[in-house]
């Protein structure tokens, strides 16, 4: 999430002044490679870019090419292979084990400007939408590479490609992207020839709500700012809610009880109670369990715990097994943690996995060639 801050404030200032760079686009990976299909950067030829592409064995060799396309104007794909074990002395020396193939568009081309213009909307509106971007194509298709076509939230399509039908051909899939998140690499058949497409969500950044501004809320705000996720916190006690103990947070003084949850709220990905307070920790359930929050944590030992959920189902609401799914109670990974340093990790950690689906084991633990946050296996996503 970050990195896309930093991309969009990356392309402002290349708008603003006219600057020289160029766009690098991750679109197809087989194997094992550092970053994902969607992952970008841009580059120019005179000074370091925003994002990242690789690990960094990728980045000084792109950033040669870019005289080249600024030059010519065209987008161009660059495909590296480091299958081979003449790679690590020969080639990149990445010694991967993978295929990858990125894009490299002029930043003020069409494409690029529709993606960076729908990307900052999405962050300001709090809307998920997605974007197919061909990359490759073969024949006489009235498309080129960097084309770009968006489905909105209203479920509308929009597109810097000239061809007629190509839009609707990928709907289904672009659909399915929007709502599900993750990429797609399709490869679309028309009359006219075929083109390569890298499909892919283009979501707000993570929304955090914390309840309690405590000295242990701080570490919690600090590692999700880091992470480039909106904090909001909330707390009846003003003196705690100052810039210099949660400078990069939206602070908020609000008392259960006295006045309704913020809508705000309701449209978080993550809520963590940390009142330290029973009874206000026993309304907040109330309140937060019935709500669609993909992640609701709160803290505290799994004894107290148990005792809010009986006593939320003793006023007249009791949870649905999908709401207590919802519930991390207690918050957190198992990371053997003490210091509220060390327990802000653990929140964040699951809050991490819990959202992008990670499966919280081991990167060791998974035979070669099955699928990880960092290894994508031939056919992925296709």
């Amino acid at each position: 999430m970050k990195e896309i801050t930093n991309i969009l404030a990356a392309w402002e200032a290349i708008e603003a002044r006219s600057l020289p760079a160029v766009l690098a686009t991750v679109v197809k990976v087989e194997g094992s490679h550092y970053r994902r299909p969607g992952a970008r950067m841009f580059l120019s030829d005179t000074a370091e870019g925003a994002g990242t592409v690789s690990g960094g064995c990728l980045e000084e060799d792109l950033r040669q090419r870019v005289t080249e396309v600024l030059r010519s104007g065209r987008t161009t794909l660059v495909s590296y292979d480091t299958t081979s074990e003449d790679d690590l002395f020969l080639g990149t020396g990445m010694g991967c084990g993978g295929k990858v193939a990125i894009m490299l568009q002029p930043a003020r081309s069409s494409g690029v400007r529709m993606l960076m213009e729908a990307a900052k909307r999405c962050q300001e509106r709090r809307q998920r939408v997605a974007a197919a971007t061909v990359f490759r194509t073969e024949g006489n298709i009235d498309t080129q590479p960097g084309d770009v076509i968006l489905l909105d939230a209203e479920e509308r399509l929009s597109s810097t490609c000239t061809h007629s039908t190509l839009g609707e051909k990928l709907l289904a899939d672009l659909q399915r992207v929007r709502l599900e998140g993750g990429t797609l690499v399709r490869s679309c058949g028309v009359r006219e020839g075929t083109c390569e497409v890298l499909l892919e969500s283009i979501r707000p950044a993570v929304l955090l709500v914390l309840f309690g501004a405590g000295d242990d809320a701080r570490p919690v705000c600090r590692f999700a700012a880091e992470l480039g996720w909106r904090v909001m916190i909330l707390d009846h006690r003003a003196a705690l809610l100052t810039p210099e103990r949660f400078p990069n947070a939206e602070r908020r003084e609000w008392r259960v009880g006295h006045e309704p949850i913020p809508p705000e709220v309701l449209d978080a990905d993550a809520v963590v109670v940390m009142t330290h307070n029973y009874l206000t920790d026993l309304e907040l359930l109330r309140l937060l369990l019935p709500s669609n929050i993909p992640y609701i944590g709160l803290l505290g030992a799994r004894r107290r715990a148990a005792r809010l959920v009986q006593a939320v189902s003793e006023l007249g609401s009791p949870p649905s097994p999908p709401q207590l799914a919802r519930l991390h109670a207690p918050v957190g990974l198992d990371l053997g943690s003490e210091s509220p340093a060390e327990i802000a990790l653990a929140i964040i950690a699951e809050i991490q996995a819990e959202l992008a689906g990670g499966s919280r084991r081991p990167l060791r633990e998974y035979e070669p060639g099955t699928t990880t946050a960092h290894e994508h296996p031939e056919g992925e996503h296709d």
